[in-house]
């Protein structure tokens, strides 16, 4: 049976092309997001040392992404799903490249705010961060609602995890810009030019190639059959609705706990590194791109895994909390990571818990496409982002407070030898934090899961 299921995945995917060039494009967006935040995660001690921050500042620059995020998605899905994919990748694009290209004229110094004296580029960081933010908000419900619109539910998963793998490819690419940036040109300011360069193609390329099914000039036929032949029906309902169903919570909560797990790693890799085990950006640009690789296959496997399961013949939502609850186990070796001393340990195990992590997301977004029709989907996807972030947010807070807390003399004999602080209580709570969320996934999808 479990042959017959990867079968019909691969038969599906022989029919048309368009959808999967429209994929590519989602997929290279995604890596061109990626690319611009994380570009911060690797340059940060960097930048620490040469604009004259520490990391409880520097957990206020991710927490004003991540707040400036949470703003935006209350009104990002609603405008996608009211303006269409096509145009509203080309406004929330371009928002971002901007305030990234912007990056690279952050001053040095100092300014006076009130009674404080802060670094001029930590506020120039927090500014442009919170616009990039708003950007940035946009990608995953346009990706998301242009997957609802162009593939069929045996192929969500799969769709999603390939877009969403563009998270990993963007996370691996930034060091490489950040390296050559340093190596070759000595100014780390040329690397936030970078990308948005290449968004000038990716704009031109997206509005020749999108449209809706109902309306492309250039589908056959079959291919617009095989889309339409098991969509979620249904018209668009109005907020409130959408916010009262408990299957939205269900994909709220889930996000709000367990991705701040995800985030930790893409925002503070590179000071664990540092911090634990003293790697320079040398060091940090050759080993620090293994998670999000291993992050990547993950979003594949769970999305191919979840869709040959419902060739199989059971039902979509089952499918995809199966695999997301392995995913949620599979993270939990966060708390073997809180344990060990050995840096090439370490890393194969935050390897091991991004590739779960991957199991995890690429179901938890094609869960959002199976519960809801293709009208609402940005706006859910916006919505239960808010979680993500808000979550995160907390969570980034937590991690810069208890980061700081701990370097201190006093917390222990190591902090007073060497300055260092602890990652532990921050591990083992990550550990914790999927196997939460999945609960409430269950819980609040069970009804769905049985009859969809």
């Amino acid at each position: 049976m479990a042959g017959k299921g990867w079968k019909e995945v691969v038969r599906g995917m022989r029919t048309g092309h368009l959808r999967w060039y429209i994929l590519l494009m989602l997929f290279l967006s995604t890596v061109l997001n990626y690319v611009d935040r994380q570009l911060l995660s690797f340059l940060a001690p960097t930048l620490k040392k040469e604009l004259g921050f520490g990391n409880l500042e520097y957990s206020w620059i991710v927490s004003a992404f991540t707040i400036a995020t949470v703003a935006a998605l209350f009104f990002v899905g609603p405008i996608i799903d009211k303006i269409g994919t096509r145009v509203g990748f080309v406004l929330f694009i371009g928002i971002w490249s901007v305030s990234a290209a912007m990056h690279a004229l952050l001053p040095t110094g100092t300014i006076t705010i009130g009674a404080m004296t802060l670094s001029a580029g930590l506020v120039g960081l927090i500014v442009l961060r919170s616009i990039l933010a708003i950007g940035e908000a946009g990608n995953w419900p346009c990706a998301g609602k242009a997957v609802a619109e162009w593939f069929p539910t045996r192929e969500r998963g799969l769709a999603m995890g390939f877009f969403n793998g563009g998270v990993s490819i963007g996370a691996i690419v930034a060091p490489w810009i950040m390296g050559f940036a340093l190596a070759v040109t000595g100014n780390w300011r040329l690397a936030f030019v970078v990308t948005p360069v290449f968004v000038i193609a990716w704009v031109a390329f997206w509005l020749y190639l999108y449209h809706a099914p109902g309306q492309h000039p250039r589908i056959t036929a079959e291919e617009r059959e095989l889309i339409e032949h098991d969509q979620v029906k249904g018209k668009k309902a109005p907020f409130w609705e959408v916010a009262v169903k408990p299957r939205f919570w269900g994909i709220f909560i889930a996000r709000a706990l367990a991705s701040p797990v995800w985030f930790f790693v893409a925002y503070w890799i590179a000071n664990y590194l540092n911090d634990k085990f003293g790697f320079n950006w040398t060091k940090i640009t050759a080993v620090a791109w293994i998670p999000f690789a291993t992050a990547d296959i993950g979003n594949i496997v769970g999305g191919w895994w979840s869709g040959a399961l419902i060739a199989n013949g059971r039902r979509p939502i089952a499918s995809r909390i199966i695999v997301m609850g392995i995913g949620a186990v599979g993270m939990m070796v966060s708390f073997l990571i809180a344990e060990t001393n050995t840096a090439a340990l370490a890393i194969a195990l935050i390897s091991f818990l991004t590739f779960a992590w991957g199991l995890w997301v690429a179901n938890m977004l094609a869960l959002v496409s199976d519960s809801f029709p293709k009208q609402e989907v940005a706006t859910v996807m916006s919505w239960s982002g808010i979680g993500q972030q808000g979550g995160t947010t907390l969570f980034t807070l937590f991690t810069g407070w208890w980061l700081a807390f701990s370097a201190k003399p006093g917390f222990s004999a190591e902090a007073a030898a060497t300055g260092k602080p602890s990652y532990t209580v921050i591990l083992v709570v990550a550990a914790l934090l999927p196997i939460v969320s999945y609960i409430f996934t269950v819980w609040l999808n069970r009804e769905q899961a049985a009859k969809a």
